[in-house]
């Protein structure tokens, strides 16, 4: 037995090395055409796209011409060195290195995940007699090393762990033609609540939100200068008449970035004669030029303040559960129930206005 589960762990170790180095020599590769590191030539035809490449591939009479000039774009490597500085993936967010196996996985598969801890030591101490046993390790295998290597990153979204779902699948099926029915009462359940949270809930302010700033960009037209230091246009259906220029800032839910981002623009002046149709401008700080400044961000968490200059709320979207801004501070205050559901979590959108 000793000897057949050394045999089986080499074949496993020379099966892992084996896919391994395929998939990185074919990243690598592809990285390096798509971005031009690396060009491939046969005789005067340069395989700069697809089809060409997989017309070289399906004619071996070709390969003897094959010549490249360039360097490799290491794929692997450059992602490995990127993901492990903390100040790169600051930019997308930071998480504890624990959200993968203590969040995202049952999140992502619910009941599948619990059995399948359940059962985990079971299925190893079972691969020992099992003459698929190599089968069964290059699936533990495919988890367990995926789920430490990703775990390694502080930055965890729960996506990164969806091609896990196969190999889990198969390991809790394993050897077992009926799972029992609690199981799929809890399975359907799962995903019922889950498409409502995640179909519906999650950031579910962010379509009407783009529609409604889609709205304010390309339906303002007849602008005309009130004075010297306003510009007001109406809101219709006609085309714009004059040149506008948008310019977004994603902050990242960085309140920091957002407030000095604010403090450089100007708030328009609250004009309480003006019709409900027609918006101001205000005066940049570049000639003959115009600004109006909106803020978009969920109710979770108040708008940054800013010396002199103070919020009208344009739009309010329910329901927006933005659960990356549920902070652990609110929590710890007592706060997350309220912020919750009194008032209901929605995605806002402000309007910067002067206090002049």
């Amino acid at each position: 037995m000793h000897v057949s589960f050394s045999r089986n762990g080499l074949r496993l170790v020379q099966a892992f090395l084996f896919g391994g180095l395929t998939v990185a020599a074919f990243c690598v590769v592809a990285d390096s055409l798509y971005y031009g590191s690396l060009k491939l030539t046969a005789g005067s035809v340069h395989m700069d796209t697809l089809h060409k490449l997989l017309d070289f591939i399906l004619h071996p009479s070709q390969w003897t011409q094959l010549a490249y000039e360039g360097t490799l774009s290491w794929t692997p490597l450059n992602n490995l060195l990127y993901n492990l500085k903390t100040e790169n993936l600051a930019q997308h967010g930071i998480h504890p290195r624990y959200v993968h196996l203590l969040v995202n996985l049952p999140m992502l598969f619910g009941p599948l995940a619990f059995v399948f801890a359940a059962k985990f030591i079971s299925m190893i101490k079972g691969a020992k007699n099992d003459a698929q046993a190599p089968i069964i390790y290059v699936l533990l295998g495919i988890v367990g090393i995926s789920m430490a290597g990703l775990s390694l990153m502080p930055h965890q979204e729960a996506r990164f762990l969806a091609p896990m779902l196969v190999p889990l699948v198969l390991l809790v099926a394993w050897h077992q033609r009926r799972l029992p029915v609690a199981f799929w009462l809890l399975w359907v359940v799962f995903n019922i609540a889950t498409l409502y949270i995640f179909g519906v809930l999650h950031q579910g302010g962010i379509v009407p939100a783009m529609a409604y700033l889609q709205g304010q960009v390309t339906k303002v037209g007849n602008c005309h200068l009130l004075d010297s230091s306003h510009l007001t246009c109406q809101l219709g259906l006609s085309t714009r008449t004059h040149a506008m220029q948008v310019q977004l800032v994603d902050c990242l839910g960085n309140e920091t970035c957002a407030a000095e981002t604010l403090r450089q623009r100007s708030g328009v002046k609250l004009r309480t004669d003006r019709q409900f149709y027609e918006i101001d401008f205000a005066q940049s700080t570049i000639s003959d030029a115009y600004e109006r400044t909106l803020l978009i961000a969920p109710n979770i968490e108040p708008p940054p303040q800013v010396d002199g200059h103070r919020y009208l709320l344009l739009g309010n979207y329910v329901p927006h559960v933005d659960f990356e801004n549920i902070s652990i501070r609110l929590v710890k205050e007592g706060r997350w129930k309220m912020k919750l559901v009194t008032p209901p979590p929605s995605l806002n959108v402000y309007l910067l206005i002067s206090e002049e």
